[in-house]
């Protein structure tokens, strides 16, 4: 018998990453059980891929208009939508919904709890069974946001529970406190088969200078990494962001590099890095040491310019993951916790440099002597077993019964 998977994300998402995500977990169940019938479903309602451009919520520095007005634009937003679909979510013939990599269980002023309370609550009403796959779990959660997470894993189907860290799975522990729940096991995120599911680029063809070795820039807007670190306080201001990374251009330089200053796609990381290259053109044509390349909208085009790389430095997980899914050098920035958690799972810690203690200099002497080292393969293959054996487990719980 053909199973039907109705797998959900970030899919549509301008941060390219979670199209890597959906698109790599997608191959993954395929690997599993070919048969099977797999359509997606964006948990933020995108019908067609998002070009980054649309309505954004200026950040404030007052902290009770900052917390209150986004919260009520998303709870708009949300009732908007189901008026719009009547609350008709899910397919009333599938067999499992695969909620399914990312940091989807977040309080991102309630924008993910209330979409995945709409989509479970639509799952349960058509008795359709539920599975949490590799997801990240945030740290901070407010009251509201907790009811509805906990709602769903109280009174909706939810057959199978995996988070891609360990500090994810004490997280999710922590929310559903006082509630019987699955055994929550602990995998390695879908993207790590990245060099898998998409076409290698070719190096020798990529347009960057081969005479010198390529350093990928991997540029996040200010903003969140200010806010990730102290809840609305600007502790990262930009233009200190915008010096380190002039500061780190000038000495990667310096050391015989190339350098390619790109984004996941995001519209705000895409503003910070036209800035970015602003204040490089003062300092040598565009074109010598460096270049700035606009990824576009197709995740593929993101992993082949990563797998293009000699190394990376970058601010976004998924940066990160798709190198080191291609065996590339990276040095993570960490903004936030999920990126040293990766790290920390992968044998990777060494390379992983916090956002509050940015040198330039020191970035660029970490970032050659990762290069010097590379990548242990044997860790790659050991993230991508790891993913999945959870797929199977997943796979084999959802469907027992038949």
């Amino acid at each position: 018998m053909t199973n039907k998977i109705a797998l959900c994300g970030e899919s549509l998402s301008s941060n390219l990453g979670d199209g890597v995500i959906a698109d790599s977990l997608e191959y993954i169940i395929r690997m599993v059980e070919p048969e099977t019938v797999i359509y997606r479903i964006d948990l933020s309602g995108r019908r067609e891929q998002a070009s980054g451009k649309g309505c954004k919520l200026i950040w404030c520095r007052k902290k009770l208009v900052a917390n209150l007005a986004p919260r009520l634009f998303n709870l708009a937003r949300w009732v908007k939508r189901r008026i719009a679909t009547r609350s008709e979510i899910v397919s009333g013939d599938t067999d499992i919904l695969v909620i399914g990599g990312g940091q989807l269980l977040m309080d991102n002023n309630w924008r993910f709890p209330l979409d995945l309370f709409a989509l479970a609550f639509d799952a349960r009403r058509k008795k359709i069974p539920i599975a949490f796959h590799a997801c990240g779990v945030g740290e901070q959660w407010t009251y509201f946001a907790k009811v509805l997470v906990r709602a769903i894993f109280s009174w909706c189907d939810v057959r199978y529970v995996s988070v891609r860290d360990n500090e994810s799975a004490c997280r999710l522990k922590s929310l559903l406190n006082g509630i019987d729940y699955l055994p929550i096991q602990v995998t390695a995120d879908p993207a790590v088969w990245a060099s898998e599911v998409y076409v290698r680029g070719d190096r020798a063809k990529s347009g960057l200078t081969r005479t010198k070795k390529s350093v990928g820039v991997g540029v996040m807007n200010s903003r969140k990494v200010s806010a990730a670190f102290s809840n609305g306080r600007k502790l990262c201001p930009r233009s200190e962001l915008a010096d380190f990374w002039v500061g780190l251009a000038q000495e990667l330089g310096d050391k015989g590099f190339s350098l390619v200053l790109f984004t996941n796609g995001a519209q705000e990381d895409e503003l910070f890095a036209d800035e970015i290259a602003d204040r490089l053109k003062e300092i040598a044509p565009e074109g010598g040491f460096w270049e700035r390349r606009r990824i576009g909208t197709e995740p593929s085009v993101l992993v082949r310019q990563i797998s293009e790389f000699d190394a990376l430095v970058a601010h976004r997980l998924h940066a990160s993951i798709i190198a080191f899914s291609h065996a590339v050098p990276c040095v993570s920035l960490e903004w936030d916790s999920k990126v040293r958690s990766f790290n920390d799972a992968v044998g990777r810690a060494r390379w992983t440099v916090s956002i509050k203690n940015l040198s330039p200099s020191y970035v660029a002497n970490v970032i050659e002597e990762a290069v010097a080292v590379g990548v242990c393969s044997s860790s790659v293959e050991q993230a991508k077993k790891s993913i999945r054996v959870a797929t199977e487990r997943l796979l084999d719980s959802s469907f027992a019964d038949e």
